[in-house]
């Protein structure tokens, strides 16, 4: 199975787990609370959110609009990030895991609000309110993402513009291909005609 197949899958497989619990919640209709011990606060109930992560603009004019749009711009946005980050640095399953549960999470939701119109809630966090199985997906994606950063040494170098800016042109164009030579000369020559410019004649 090559890699793509396997993010594909993987991003199905939590979109339709995510659907599949709430759908049992619409279904169902469960409405219970945990009253004692480490869980207390917690519990399922359906509910319904006019915003997209933990309710995140729900409280905005024109939420559903706003939402599919940043959803489509965020959706584009990973692509490319990933994609980046895959061509440049490498590609493991701590990627792809986390790159399929953010997708997944993201379309679930998404799913929610372009037919819905609203994002079906069903789990209750104290101090968070309620959520669902998408948002825990995306959280969970995004920290695998954080961890992956931090052993990374090669992407904290970049974090950290421990790189000359050659370096960095030479990760960016792949992506766009741009020519790597070409913007490496116009960079030097603005760089050299800066320092006369500062010099005087």
């Amino acid at each position: 199975m090559c890699h793509s197949e396997m993010r594909l899958k993987l991003c199905i497989i939590v979109f339709l787990v995510d659907q599949a619990t709430k759908w049992w919640a619409v279904l169902c209709q469960p409405d219970f609370r945990f009253g004692v011990g480490s869980l207390n606060g917690f519990g399922i109930k359906l509910g319904k959110s006019g915003g997209y992560l933990f309710g995140l603009l729900g409280v905005m004019r024109y939420q559903r609009w706003l939402i599919v749009l940043i959803t489509v711009c965020a959706f584009f946005v990973i692509q490319l990030f990933f994609r980046f980050y895959w061509l440049q640095f490498r590609r493991n399953r701590l990627t792809y895991i986390s790159f399929s549960l953010i997708m997944g999470g993201f379309c679930g939701n998404f799913f929610d609000c372009l037919v819905f119109r609203y994002v079906r809630d069903f789990v209750l966090v104290p101090f968070v309110g309620e959520t669902n199985l998408a948002d825990v997906f995306l959280l969970t994606g995004l920290c695998l993402v954080l961890i992956e950063f931090c052993i990374n040494g090669d992407f904290r170098k970049i974090l950290f513009k421990l790189r000359p800016l050659h370096s960095e042109i030479q990760l960016i164009a792949p992506i766009f291909k741009l020519p790597v030579r070409d913007i490496k000369r116009l960079t030097n020559y603005l760089h050299h005609k800066l320092l006369r410019g500062r010099s005087g004649p």
